[in-house]
């Protein structure tokens, strides 16, 4: 029997007068949860308010702390040169850069996913393994550029 779980002596002994109920249905009908029959001690209330209040000012902290820790992180990956100091690993996702020069950059790993990029220059750019997929390159120029690993699907 789990141990949140206690007998009703009350009703056990009300059931096992029935005629026809085995004692299996006696003991399924006759277990009940302590909060059915109990109430908790003013301790216990104290406790729990505490615990949710405690709950409260935790997740009021993390939510307006401020993001030092990320800062930092993101300066260092910028001075590294990107994803294991290799490319830029940009983040150009969604982003507008219709005729954007970006010509002769180092633009490895990058993420151009759903970004518009009509009319922009990637003449000799550095593009291995950069993501291109939903993206408009309508009259973009790619010449010169490497794209070997770019995935692209349109």
């Amino acid at each position: 029997m789990a141990p949140y779980m206690h007998l009703n002596q009350k009703s056990l002994a009300s059931r096992s007068n029935r005629s026809g109920c085995g004692p299996a249905a006696r003991r399924a009908a006759a277990v009940v949860p302590p909060s059915a029959t109990s109430r908790p001690s003013h301790e216990q209330l104290v406790q729990n308010l505490q615990r949710a209040g405690l709950a409260a000012l935790a997740s009021v902290l993390v939510a307006v702390a401020p993001p030092s820790a990320m800062a930092d992180l993101n300066r260092f990956e910028a001075d590294a040169g990107g994803e294991f100091g290799r490319g830029s690993a940009g983040q150009y996702g969604e982003a507008d850069l219709q005729g954007k020069d970006f010509s002769g950059q180092d633009l490895r790993r990058s993420n151009f996913t759903s970004a518009d990029c009509r009319k922009a220059n990637f003449s000799g750019a550095k593009l291995q393994g950069a993501y291109f997929m939903k993206a408009v390159a309508f009259r973009t120029n790619f010449e010169g550029a490497n794209l070997s690993d770019v995935l692209m699907d349109r």
